[in-house]
């Protein structure tokens, strides 16, 4: 399990890393115009400001884990798009749903609800849905 996140990371790191040398990238993009994002989970006391703060550098992303039902989106998102970070927010179905009600469509209006509201928030956010489908078959997260 360890080796095949260790895997997905690197491929993910690799995927950020060649999109951004791609011809072609627009001006606009969320892409890194070269290399690729540092960021972190901080998950402690006073959170990404003073891991910052105690690494002496502005991360360019700060991990966040989101419930299905979230929707202060733009509360959220606004001390990032201060601070110059992107918020990199993982967004959960387990426990509220499972990966078979997303595909079956059931949850269409959730996501389309949750779509507009980070739309609306005029920030570029990092979207990680659904993370951690590599779960045993019978968990809520299978795929």
């Amino acid at each position: 399990m360890l080796r095949t996140r260790r895997l997905l990371a690197a491929v993910a790191a690799l995927a950020v890393a060649l999109a951004a040398a791609a011809p072609g990238a627009q001006a606009q993009s969320i892409l890194p115009s070269s290399g690729l994002y540092l960021g972190a989970f901080a998950n402690e006391p006073g959170g990404i400001t003073t891991l910052e703060s105690d690494i002496g550098r502005t991360l360019a992303l700060d991990r966040s884990y989101m419930p299905w039902t979230f929707t202060g989106w733009a509360k959220r998102v606004a001390p990032d798009a201060a601070a110059g970070r992107i918020p990199e927010l993982a967004w959960s179905a387990a426990p509220t749903t499972t990966a078979a009600a997303i595909a079956s469509g059931s949850q269409d209006r959730v996501i389309t609800a949750a779509a507009k509201a980070m739309r609306a928030t005029g920030v570029q956010i990092l979207l990680v849905p659904w993370y951690e489908f590599d779960q045993p078959v019978g968990h809520k997260r299978f795929i």
